[in-house]
């Protein structure tokens, strides 16, 4: 929405809808979606995660931006989003 596509357009070779993450976001993103889908132990905390990403060495930022799929969420109505993006 920051960018304009308030209808999502950018689809991926099957078909799924959306956005482009620069690298450094890609990044971040990447790391806590693995740690979301990751199987949890009982005595699970964040607080190691963010001490993990925080600790990180981050490579360096000249790829070119990763398409990640709006992952289930690309059928919603943008409607509900417009206050926030104005």
């Amino acid at each position: 929405m920051a960018h304009g596509d308030f209808v999502p357009s950018h689809r991926d070779a099957a078909g799924r809808k959306g956005i482009f993450l620069p690298p450094r976001l890609f990044d971040g993103f990447d790391f806590f979606e693995s740690v979301r889908v990751k199987e949890k132990e009982p005595a699970f905390s964040y607080g190691p995660i963010f001490k993990s990403y925080f600790s990180r060495q981050w490579p360096l930022a000249d790829r070119a931006s990763t398409f990640v799929p709006y992952a289930g969420s690309e059928g919603y109505s943008p409607v509900a989003y417009l206050p926030q993006a104005a």
